[in-house]
């Protein structure tokens, strides 16, 4: 009866064994990403809606990426560049599921609110005070993608001289292939 007690102990020890091995032999780089380095030239669609107009602009652009950055495989840096003029940062992290997170799209501290082809086509919108939910995008094969939500406010001359100013809803797509 003692034998029989031990033999699920060592069942136990075994499989602690096995996922000890498994978690020392993680890369600390984190694991691989597809590379997405290259240049991607594409499309900015951008779209603005409020009370007093609702308005739709494109840009071209290219992105360039270069991706599997360490220590961190998952890091991209990249560059945005819409006119000779106009370029910035353009950075992201992968998720695992071959998704990114935008962690950067201009000048800082805020995405958009740096990429001055984008305010020169709103002049009257404060892009300073632009609310953005996380931006996602993703990489399939030789295309990218990425959306951008958020609101900010938009002023109004009216007449008699009076300014209102309102919330205005913003969607940006970036749509670009290698």
């Amino acid at each position: 009866m003692t034998a029989v007690a031990k033999r699920p102990h060592l069942a136990c020890l075994a499989a602690l064994g096995a996922a000890v091995a498994a978690c020392a032999s993680l890369d600390p780089a984190g694991p691989l990403v597809t590379d997405v380095t290259g240049q991607y030239a594409g499309v900015m669609a951008i779209h603005i809606a409020n009370e007093f107009e609702t308005r739709d602009d494109t840009l071209r652009a290219v992105v360039s990426l270069q991706g599997n950055m360490l220590p961190d495989r998952r890091v991209f840096v990249g560059q945005y560049t819409i006119a000779p003029s106009d370029s910035g940062g353009f950075d992201g992290e992968f998720r695992t599921d071959s998704t990114f997170l935008l962690t950067e799209f201009g000048r800082p501290p805020k995405l958009i609110a740096g990429v001055p082809s984008i305010r020169e086509l709103y002049p009257w919108c404060d892009f300073t005070r632009l609310g953005l939910q996380p931006v996602y995008g993703g990489v399939r094969g030789d295309s990218l993608n990425a959306a951008m939500y958020g609101s900010l406010p938009c002023s109004y001359h009216l007449e008699g001289g009076f300014v209102l100013v309102t919330s205005t809803a913003l969607t940006l797509f970036v749509v670009a292939v290698r």
